[in-house]
């Protein structure tokens, strides 16, 4: 920091990463994410909310380079990458929500329109949801403050576990806003467009051999080329936060077989990207990705090295449909949690015919949920 300028605030920093959703306003990178000064500091002192904006190391230097101008940086502002990706995918299906009623320790003239706003952009930020399917009500006062906040009822039950369990990322989400008890109040449809039933199908792709320099928001770039983009997700490393090298892509059916045609064996940041359905995830069955393999690796020696940790019901290796070599990753469904912690403990990381394995579960979100009925899951 310059001799002489003054920190900036906790509560200032919470609340631009709040507004941003914790990635770069301008292209939704989620790291290295750096304070940036809309006007520079040595012309407007000015260290508030309003004058602050999330940016990762590359658009800061673009920024401080002149190559992104102050107006355009007001725009990013007012609508940062994470509501411009989310409010670009149209909510069309009816759907059921849920209504919670959320107790505050603030004061009832602390918790104005900006501070309703912050509430809902950091519940959109933790579910990872478009902000304009989070509605925040006006707050009423009794000994504390109380919000009625309607989420889909997918949600609100994720929001719900999260409260109960102690996420301590909800909590650090939710921090300015002092949150004492939230609690569901009723479950109701809300109507939209009737759209067909192809339509409503949903498909997830597997998108691999991707570059380590590319992030979720060039995936969805790419893939709304195409079609409907409903959610990106690239895996990343848990300690360094660098990309794996593949993620997955929720499309329609249609949309989905469009992006297959047109992206699988494209050139993507100077590598081949690899664009297939993803296995389809079976309710009870726990199932692993397995990277990096030898083209030489086999099915067979698959079921053998996980066999050595576990039970294996099936693997899956994945080739090229011309040629039928191996494109370097499979699946392995094992019998159960236990194999599958076991598989990852002991294989994630091991020389396998030359080539050091990743493995990583595979999960549909929604598993990750236990019951929401007031009561902390219970089990593994």
């Amino acid at each position: 920091m310059p001799e002489g300028r003054p920190a900036i605030s906790a509560e200032v920093v919470r609340e631009i990463m709040i507004e941003a959703g914790h990635r770069c306003a301008v292209d939704g990178t989620r790291f290295p994410l750096e304070k940036a000064h809309i006007v520079a500091w040595n012309e407007s002192k000015d260290h508030t909310a309003e004058n602050l904006i999330v940016l990762c190391a590359n658009c800061h230097e673009m920024f401080d380079l002149g190559k992104i101008d102050a107006l355009t940086m007001r725009e990013y502002k007012k609508k940062p990458w994470v509501w411009r990706y989310n409010n670009g995918t149209a909510h069309v299906e009816a759907r059921e929500t849920m209504k919670a009623q959320m107790t505050l320790d603030v004061k009832l003239q602390d918790f104005n329109e900006q501070q309703g706003r912050l509430l809902q952009y950091a519940l959109a930020s933790f579910l990872n949801i478009s902000p304009s399917d989070v509605r925040v009500g006006p707050p009423e006062e009794s000994n504390s403050i109380k919000v009625t906040v309607e989420l889909p009822s997918s949600e609100m039950k994720r929001l719900l576990a999260a409260f109960v369990g102690g996420d301590p990322d909800l909590y650090e989400y939710l921090a300015p806003f002092v949150v004492r008890d939230l609690r569901a109040v009723q479950s109701q449809v809300r109507t939209a467009n009737t759209i067909s039933p192809q339509a409503k199908r949903k498909t997830k792709l597997f998108v691999g051999n991707l570059s380590y320099e590319s992030t979720a928001g060039d995936l969805a770039a790419l893939f709304k080329k195409v079609g409907q983009v409903e959610s990106v997700d690239v895996i990343t490393d848990r300690d360094t936060g660098r990309s794996k090298g593949f993620g997955f892509i929720e499309m329609s059916a249609e949309d989905a077989d469009r992006a297959i045609k047109a992206f699988n064996g494209a050139d993507f940041y100077g590598r081949s990207l690899s664009v297939t359905p993803a296995p389809p995830q079976e309710k009870g069955k726990a199932k692993l990705f397995v990277g990096n393999l030898s083209y030489e690796t086999t099915e067979s020696d698959l079921v053998a090295l996980f066999n050595e940790v576990g039970n294996v019901d099936s693997a899956r290796l994945i080739t090229d449909r011309d040629t039928g070599r191996s494109k370097g990753f499979a699946f392995i469904e094992m019998s159960g949690e236990d194999d599958v912690n076991r598989a990852i403990t002991q294989l994630d990381g091991v020389e396998k015919d030359g080539r050091s394995l990743t493995v990583t579960p595979l999960r549909q979100r929604d598993d990750r949920l236990g019951n929401v009925g007031g009561k902390p899951r219970t089990g593994n």
